[in-house]
């Protein structure tokens, strides 16, 4: 089972993520972030298998989260996400 969380400030975006991964018996969506910090603390602590996570987000970017989760003793696979096609 591959421990995954969404991670986007969009909560409509989190939702169709998690509906479209869903038909994925091998995929476990154990949570939805809409705050970057937040979801760092639980990463951290629960150290999921991959991590979905939205290029452009208000307060901290992913792309500087991610930089953070690279230096989890064990950091999660990353999809970078956007719905901006100048970030794609």
């Amino acid at each position: 089972m591959v421990r995954t969380v969404i991670v986007d400030d969009e909560a409509p975006i989190c939702d169709e993520m998690e509906y479209l991964l869903e038909k994925y018996g091998d995929i476990k969506i154990e949570g939805k972030f809409h705050q970057a910090f937040d979801a760092i603390a639980y990463i951290a602590e629960q150290k999921p298998h991959l991590v979905f996570l939205d290029i452009q987000m208000p307060g901290l970017s992913g792309i500087e989260m991610a930089r953070k989760l690279k230096g989890l003793q064990s950091p999660p696979l990353l999809v970078m996400v956007t719905a901006h096609p100048e970030y794609a």
